[in-house]
């Protein structure tokens, strides 16, 4: 019963990034990045293509027009608590790709916010998730002071794997993951004892 709680959480801390993106509208490319944290702080993901140029707040869209910062929350008014930023490179439905090559990816911490007051400065804890092929690894990051910028990954992307993957399969799985944890979080609270 342990292992099997155990693997339920899993499944709910790498679905929290398919429900932001799915609450915010985040679109899912080829290569996705995806910056979450559960702070009203304004943090930033970097995400710096093989051409150099970096897609960030104020470079939202790539020259070559395959990289989009779709999502980019508190910036300004209404602050979140669960907010997430996302890049997505490539679309496959309009027949765009992903340039190959290495992709570097940072977060940033523009500014603190707090509606409770919270001090400052003070730390935030960060993950970024990178979907490439519809797989997913995750890498943590602490951002520690304001305009903090921490390195987080650095990956060789070859291109697109044959047979498509892209924005419409990726929003399927992730429909059926957001279902998939529905139904055992449903499961789960007709089974298993409230005191535990």
């Amino acid at each position: 019963l342990q292992e099997r709680r155990l693997s339920l959480v899993d499944r709910l801390l790498d679905d929290d990034v398919a429900q932001r993106l799915a609450r915010e509208g985040g679109r899912v490319g080829d290569l996705t990045f995806s910056l979450v944290w559960n702070d009203e702080s304004d943090l930033d993901l970097w995400v710096t293509m093989p051409s150099g140029e970096k897609v960030f707040y104020s470079n939202k869209k790539s020259r070559c027009g395959a990289a989009e910062l779709d999502v980019d929350m508190n910036a300004s008014h209404p602050k979140s608590k669960e907010p997430v930023e996302n890049v997505y490179v490539g679309d496959a439905e309009a027949g765009v790709v992903a340039p190959a090559g290495k992709y570097k990816v940072e977060g940033n911490h523009y500014a603190y916010h707090s509606s409770e007051g919270l001090p400052e400065p003070r730390e935030i804890a960060f993950r970024v998730q990178v979907r490439l092929h519809g797989d997913t690894t995750d890498y943590t990051g602490v951002v520690r002071a304001a305009k903090d910028t921490v390195a987080v990954c650095e990956i060789e992307y070859a291109g697109r794997a044959a047979g498509g993957g892209g924005d419409a399969l990726e929003r399927e799985r992730m429909a059926a993951a957001r279902a998939r944890k529905a139904e055992e979080t449903q499961r789960l609270r007709q089974t298993v004892p409230p005191t535990l």
